[in-house]
């Protein structure tokens, strides 16, 4: 999904997916208090480090929580300003050492 584009997803029959919602929504909101604290705080530069939970046994493909993960900095890029978030926020998605291929993937998917 670019950048920028509707964060609700749909399922085949018009529905809405609820789990990709709800992890977007868990990654803006963890960053948008992270980047009004450090603001707050007087910190310059503060690490987020970010799990991609949903997978697995939750069944969320990749793409869909990079999408989410992209769709969360959109969107505090747009209510914030992308200079005051790459200023502020060092963003980082952890991924499980046992599992080069989700490295791979994320990097990808993420750039």
């Amino acid at each position: 999904m670019k950048a920028g584009a509707d964060p609700l997803k749909r399922n085949s029959d018009g529905t809405l997916k609820i789990h990709d919602l709800h992890v977007f929504w868990v990654l803006y909101g963890s960053l948008k208090l992270v980047l009004e604290r450090s603001g707050a705080l007087g910190i310059t530069k503060c690490k987020v480090y970010l799990m991609p939970l949903g997978g697995g046994v939750f069944g969320n493909n990749h793409s869909d929580i990079a999408d989410s993960i992209k769709e969360a900095i959109y969107l505090l890029e747009k209510n914030y300003g992308s200079e005051n978030i790459s200023r502020i926020l060092d963003i980082h998605v952890l991924t499980w050492k046992y599992s080069p291929e989700e490295y791979m993937i994320y990097s990808n998917l993420l750039g």
